[in-house]
């Protein structure tokens, strides 16, 4: 692929990727000028809710395929500062003003030109193929659905060690999956009752916890080590605590009836509450 009569290799096409990515050190051996750059105040959000700031945005000539069977597009590259083993990513923006398909079974890229479509087969790719016969095997109390295919000529100690492996990651994966049942239900009561609400791309985020109580049922918490972390510690959480003692002097009863169950209605400050956001 030619970028203003540049030949650049290792290039990533990602169809799920909205924006077209331009590394900084590509960008700088184009020798165009940081000050050609238009400047970007949005960031990249990954899908684990990573952001990236660009540097910038620059539209460039993008050209494919070989002469005479080639396409050329104005590309609106984002220009990144940050690792990678690729030199440019596109995405679904230019493949679609190219009027490409890709096959990743191919490992193919194919888009219409002035006389055809232009792509070319791999006949250097070798798909790796199984060296022997595959046996199956029925995991667990002989369901069906717990069928595992393995290498024939493994040794039968090695098939054992295997098989003992897979019916303890199976007995480990049907315990997350009521992990996760508890967490979800926990979570959508916090929700019907307008105690949480859903955020997007929180720069903080912390786990949940299930703690099993006596009666059987599940506790849900929050791990908040890394929050408390990084707070400022406070010697004297209670500073007003000895007045609160002797304002009480003088009374018959005392009702812990707030602090007993609905400590939880104290509303968190408004620009602190991204902080306690919760995944699950």
């Amino acid at each position: 692929m030619v970028v203003i009569n540049f030949t650049i290799h290792r290039i990533l096409i990602d169809n799920g990727s909205l924006a077209d990515i331009l590394f900084l050190g590509v960008y700088d051996k184009l020798k165009i000028g940081r000050e050609k750059l238009r400047p970007m105040k949005s960031p990249l959000v990954g899908f684990s809710g990573d952001k990236v700031y660009p540097l910038g945005a620059v539209t460039l000539p993008v050209t494919a395929g070989a002469n005479p069977k080639q396409v050329t597009v104005m590309v609106d590259f984002v220009v990144v500062d940050c690792p990678s083993s690729y030199n440019i990513i596109l995405g679904r923006t230019t493949l679609n003003a190219m009027k490409a398909i890709t096959s990743t079974y191919h490992l193919l890229l194919r888009f219409p030109t002035e006389y055809e479509l232009e792509g070319r087969d791999r006949p250097d790719v070798h798909r790796a193929e199984p060296i022997e016969a595959l046996e199956e095997v029925i995991l667990g109390d002989g369901e069906a659905e717990k069928k595992v295919s393995i290498g024939s000529l493994l040794p039968q100690v090695s098939k054992m060690n295997l098989l003992n492996s897979s019916g303890r990651i199976e007995m480990y994966l049907h315990g997350r999956m009521k992990t996760c049942r508890a967490i979800s239900e926990e979570v959508e009561k916090l929700l019907k009752a307008d105690f949480i609400q859903e955020v997007y791309y929180p720069d903080w985020l912390a786990n949940v916890v299930l703690v099993k109580k006596a009666n059987g049922k599940w506790r849900l918490c929050v791990d908040f080590t890394d929050l408390n972390k990084a707070c400022p510690k406070d010697n004297f959480p209670l500073p007003r605590i000895d007045m609160l003692i002797e304002g009480m002097a003088g009374h018959e009863l005392l009702s812990f009836m707030d602090a007993y169950s609905r400590y939880n209605q104290i509303s968190m400050y408004t620009s602190d509450r991204e902080k306690n956001s919760l995944h699950h």
